[in-house]
């Protein structure tokens, strides 16, 4: 592979050094061009394997810098001990491609971030034909990365496609028998970085905390702010709980330690009351945190040392499910210790606005949430996917854990199923439900129409309902016995799911010619 090294680096092809320089110093582990060449939007088969939800499924920009994986083999840099980390290529691929695309999500699995850099290799950055993967290879692919199941169901979805079922048998055969034959590279993670000291001054940090009809959970979480050693610069409490049910004076009391300001939410929606907070902001990050959460005192200095240790944008902190909602950071230092040392940090595909640290300026970036997910769910990952769809890179933070206590009542998605029984949600405003009841929730399939592609989304509700007849993943405690008893009556249920999905998209399709709103 190597044509070259730079420092710790090694080279294939002939990058721009200039711009190669300022990458090093960055959150990258492997640099390239391959969006602006030939290795982009390939493998779209993988829509087989996760048709939405991954944030990297689809390409960002090929204008800007943003992770991406899909790796042009003839053209990038890496650093010499990742290369090391996982072997090098692996040779049972016949073409070059297929070895680039599989290293880039290797990589990207084992805990490195790979990111197209525009320009970096600007010799070879015109406009390629798009490459074509020999059908083994891509079998191959599912072979290697993903349970036995996938690779049948690429079989039978693209025989369908392709309307060639023996050469699509022949090709999966051809690349089981590969690698059966080509023991794979085998490899290990990649280490996480050794977390950097605070710089100074010290950064400033602002959190956003929603909450409603909670406030004594949100109070426990201030007195856990409160004993930072990273103290907060700003801290905003949105309370939305109900005049009638409000305590006004309970936050008095840690008022005097932290510098807190209490926002009475008047509209009501979690969506809302972050962007109203978030336009108050003036740290240089912000950190959004649940109402239902506990903190060590270190979880702030944690989230900005691991951002300014990589030189990432954004962090999505380690969730920790409490056992009841009583517990408390004792049991949390207690579920901790009991974790691996060696928790890896990686790239993230998913956020949570229950334990998340964000830069400010990628925040404007991004506006704020988008108050169509009001009264349904999915806001936190759209945010995050719009982060990631803008460039930047999102990695997940081991080190800066919160305690869920998920108590019983409480909070903005109950408000929403408390509503739902009362007036219209908010995503009603053309439409109202009838008896007929849209699943999955409508605020979640507007996302996917937002962010995927018409036959992604397609392949997603094909695959919602094929698990349906058969949920060895979503009901992993039934038995095939079970199973099989059901499957009859699951099967029959199919006019009644599918009737389901079609009232769920009129009101998906209502938000999305709604367009995004960020109020």
């Amino acid at each position: 592979m190597q044509d070259s090294a730079i420092g710790d680096c090694l080279v294939c092809g002939s990058p721009d050094a200039e711009l190669l320089a300022q990458c090093v110093n960055g959150p990258g582990d492997l640099w390239h061009s391959g969006l602006l060449q030939s290795a982009a939007g390939l493998l779209t088969e993988l829509k087989y394997w996760r048709p939405c939800g991954w944030w990297y499924l689809n390409d960002a920009n090929p204008a800007i810098t943003s992770v991406a994986w899909r790796v042009d083999a003839s053209a990038f840099v890496v650093r010499q001990s990742v290369w090391e980390c996982l072997n090098g290529f692996d040779q049972a691929f016949t073409s070059q491609t297929a070895q680039g695309l599989d290293f880039g999500f290797r990589l990207l699995r084992s805990g490195g971030v790979p990111l197209h850099v525009p320009g970096l290799f600007p010799a070879s950055a015109e406009a390629t034909p798009k490459a074509e993967l020999p059908r083994e290879d891509i079998y191959l692919f599912f072979v290697r990365h993903f349970k036995p199941d996938y690779s049948r169901y690429v079989l039978f979805r693209e025989s369908i496609r392709r309307r060639a079922p023996y050469s699509e048998w022949c090709a999966l055969r051809e690349a089981e028998r590969r690698a059966a034959a080509v023991p794979p590279p085998g490899g290990c993670a990649i280490p996480p970085r050794p977390l950097a000291p605070l710089p100074q001054p010290f950064p400033r940090v602002s959190v956003i905390l929603p909450t409603m009809g909670r406030q004594e959970y949100a109070a426990d979480l201030l007195e856990d702010l409160a004993r930072q050693t990273l103290p907060p610069y700003e801290v905003f409490v949105v309370d939305a709980t109900p005049e009638e049910r409000r305590r006004v004076g309970l936050y008095e009391d840690v008022a005097r330690r932290v510098p807190l300001r209490v926002i009475w939410q008047q509209s009501l929606g979690s969506c809302r009351a972050r962007n109203e907070a978030i336009r108050l902001c003036g740290g240089d990050y912000t950190l959004f945190a649940d109402d239902d959460t506990r903190v060590l005192p270190d979880y702030i200095e944690n989230h900005v040392r691991l951002l300014q240790t990589y030189g990432a944008h954004a962090a999505n902190g380690l969730d920790i499910r409490a056992d009841h909602h009583r517990q408390g950071c004792e049991d949390l230092a207690r579920k901790i210790a009991q974790r691996s040392p060696n928790a890896p940090v990686h790239v993230e595909s998913k956020f949570s606005n229950a334990n998340s640290c964000v830069r400010r300026e990628w925040i404007e970036k991004c506006i704020g949430n988008d108050v169509n997910f009001d009264g349904g769910y999915g806001e936190d990952s759209d945010f995050g996917h719009c982060l990631a769809k803008q460039g930047a890179v999102v990695l997940h933070n081991p080190y800066s854990a919160n305690l869920h206590l998920k108590p019983p009542a409480g909070g903005f998605r109950w408000w929403g199923q408390q509503v739902a029984h009362q007036r219209r949600l908010p995503w009603e405003f053309n439409r109202r439900v009838g008896w007929i009841k849209p699943r999955p929730s409508p605020t979640i399939v507007y996302g996917l129409l937002k962010h995927y592609t018409p036959v992604q989304v397609t392949e997603w509700f094909l695959l919602y309902v094929l698990r349906g007849w058969w949920p060895r993943y979503l009901k992993p405690h039934e038995s095939s016995w079970k199973r099989a008893l059901l499957l009859g009556f699951r099967v029959l249920k199919t006019p009644l799911v599918l009737l389901r999905i079609r009232v769920a998209r009129r009101f998906a399709r209502d938000l999305w010619q709604r367009g995004p709103i960020y109020e």
